[in-house]
């Protein structure tokens, strides 16, 4: 009896799920199926795995000058004139990334640990470290072929650890192919995300279509609301595949963005108000919108020259 009751509040108890497996998994679900189209955008899960290493509190973020790094979260009332002249792209493509630690500790992932090397081997470059421009990086997620093949590992991870928390399954098409689809807990928990993806979308305006408490957290919340600004950044049809969002309610969302990454120094002057209806801290919503920005730029950059 004791085991049924131990087993009972194991699966009652809410399953959290990091950033890169809530951005995996939306942006390879396809609204009402239970079968999954993998995404192989390694530059939007480059930026996945960032945020990842942020919320691990392995890297931080800035924005980089001339030679100052500001910081998001106390910045300097000096910089305020400085941030407030730059427009939204301006200052995504001046976002930087500082490794803080000189080795990612043992109990991480082993494909986080892998990426953090990368970004230890890009800041110690010149010998001194340097911070590393997150456009740059995103980059090279697509085009250095050892940096790619940790993006592709990394997919490969994520998938399994979908798996093992049985909200995914898969099995072999044809050599290295694979077909893959959401048990019923995964089309339960993709129901509920794209739920919150389409909430977030059109600000909380949206009469809630699904209801599944149990995985209403706000480590959930705080990560869906990353992603649904970084799927804005992809493609129309990878948000209306996965949360039935309007081309109107696309544009708005998008247009709101722009605006944000318009008025960040603005925002900065208060980074701990928070902002309706995100629901998030000024300054996370101005980090988060400048890494979204960020990822279209190195998307543009890398489709301009291939």
């Amino acid at each position: 009896m004791q085991v049924v009751e131990d087993n009972v509040k194991s699966a009652s108890k809410i399953q959290s799920l990091t950033c890169a497996e809530i951005g995996l998994l939306m942006s390879s679900y396809v609204f009402g199926s239970n079968t999954l189209q993998m995404t192989s955008n390694l530059i939007y899960l480059g930026t996945l795995l960032l945020f990842d290493l942020y919320e691990h509190q392995l890297i931080d973020l800035y924005f980089r000058l001339d030679d100052t790094s500001i910081s998001l979260k106390s910045t300097s009332p000096a910089m305020f004139p400085l941030l407030e002249k730059l427009n939204h792209r301006e200052l995504a493509l001046s976002l930087s990334i500082v490794p803080l630690v000189k080795k990612a500790p043992k109990s991480l992932p082993d494909v986080h640990q892998n990426v953090y090397k990368e970004l230890l081997k890009m800041s110690y470059a010149f010998g001194e470290p340097s911070p590393i421009l997150c456009h740059d990086f995103l980059v090279c997620c697509k085009t250095q072929m050892f940096l790619n093949m940790q993006m592709n590992e990394a997919r490969a991870w994520l998938i399994v650890e979908l798996a093992e928390k049985n909200l995914i399954t898969y099995e072999r098409k044809f050599l290295i192919f694979f077909d893959y689809f959401l048990t019923e807990s995964g089309q339960e928990y993709s129901t509920y995300l794209a739920d919150q993806l389409s909430q977030q979308l059109q600000g909380g305006y949206m009469k809630k279509t699904s209801d599944f408490p149990r995985f209403d957290c706000e480590t959930n919340q705080r990560n869906t609301y990353v992603v649904s600004q970084l799927l804005i950044n992809t493609q129309y049809s990878n948000l209306k595949k996965c949360a039935k969002v309007t081309n109107v309610t696309y544009d708005r969302a998008k247009q709101r963005q722009i605006a944000i990454g318009d008025q960040i120094g603005a925002l900065l002057r208060k980074p701990e108000l928070k902002l309706q209806p995100e629901n998030q801290e000024s300054w996370f919503v101005a980090m988060v919108t400048a890494m979204g920005l960020c990822m279209e730029e190195a998307m543009s950059t890398v489709a301009a020259y291939m």
